[in-house]
């Protein structure tokens, strides 16, 4: 496959993912988008999708050990992530879950976990997989998955023997 097509055919992918609508480049236009790009006149290996992030809400709140996230009865709390800050791709944090009455934490589990983006309508495409710990309490969640910069939600569905929760993180994916 030429370079211009695989670009064209990765672009029509790009933009049904994300809702767009595509249209072909026309011609002389190539060598423009692979300048924006990053994609070489050989098609190269340093292809950079279309980015246009445009920063995040200022009350996107700052992402770090100790953030927390409440729901109606249970809440939990970033204990430590990898990378320490959320970035495109694979991140895996551990969580601390709590009762906000301090009860039913005995039995909470994290039942599933998802990445959202709500300014694009789209999830990460890759379900977290959750783990307990053998502290009460805790989680490892592995392949939080983040497909472009930009305001996200990280959503945990939580339950015990009695209760249902739902919890949700806004994080602001800039790198």
């Amino acid at each position: 496959m030429r370079a211009d097509e695989w670009w064209n055919l990765a672009a029509v992918a790009w933009l049904v993912a994300c809702g767009g609508q595509a249209s072909a480049p026309t011609s002389g236009a190539d060598d423009d988008m692979r300048a924006s790009t990053g994609l070489s006149s050989d098609g190269g290996a340093h292809f950079n999708a279309h980015d246009d992030f445009q920063g995040c809400p200022e009350e996107t709140p700052e992402f770090g050990p100790g953030l927390r996230a409440e729901g109606n009865h249970f809440g939990i709390s970033v204990v430590a992530a990898t990378p320490t800050e959320p970035e495109r791709y694979i991140n895996h944090w551990t969580v601390e879950v709590y009762a906000l009455d301090a009860s039913h934490l005995a039995e909470v589990e994290i039942v599933r976990g998802e990445t959202f983006m709500p300014i694009h309508g789209h999830d990460g495409r890759v379900q977290p997989q959750m783990t307990a710990l053998k502290e009460l309490g805790r989680f490892e969640v592995d392949r939080l998955n983040f497909t472009m910069r930009g305001p996200w939600e990280v959503r945990f569905w939580l339950g015990s023997a009695s209760l249902e929760d739902y919890v949700v993180f806004e994080v602001c994916v800039a790198r």
